[in-house]
């Protein structure tokens, strides 16, 4: 929270200071509500009780690769292309399929150069 803080109060245009700290608060609370649900559901899926910790290797697995996949893509959706322009989502689900299908296909189409 005290990175983000400091980054608004470097970046943010003076007029606007106190909105940017409000819009950050309110997608704080966000992610923290979103992250009280998740564990709410994980622990409905996983079933861990004392004395039974089967499950336990797996929902380490599970929430590792959430903590890790989830921030990727959201950073790969949201990022704008080499010229500055922000593709649209279609278009970047687009560029995924051609990666994992055929990866000629992808580095001679014109959706990879923007």
């Amino acid at each position: 929270m005290i990175p983000m803080l400091a980054w608004i109060a470097k970046e943010a245009p003076r007029n606007q200071k106190a909105t940017y700290f409000a819009v950050m608060a309110a997608f704080t609370n966000l992610a923290l509500s979103a992250s009280q649900l998740g564990t709410k559901y994980l622990n409905r899926l996983f079933m861990i009780e004392r004395g039974r910790y089967d499950e336990l290797g797996a929902l380490m697995i599970v929430t590792m690769t959430i903590g890790l996949v989830l921030p990727v893509l959201t950073v790969w959706a949201l990022q704008q292309g080499p010229n500055g322009q922000w593709r649209s989502l279609g278009a970047r689900l687009k560029l995924l399929k051609a990666y994992f299908s055929n990866y000629s296909a992808l580095k001679n189409s014109d959706t990879w150069r923007g």
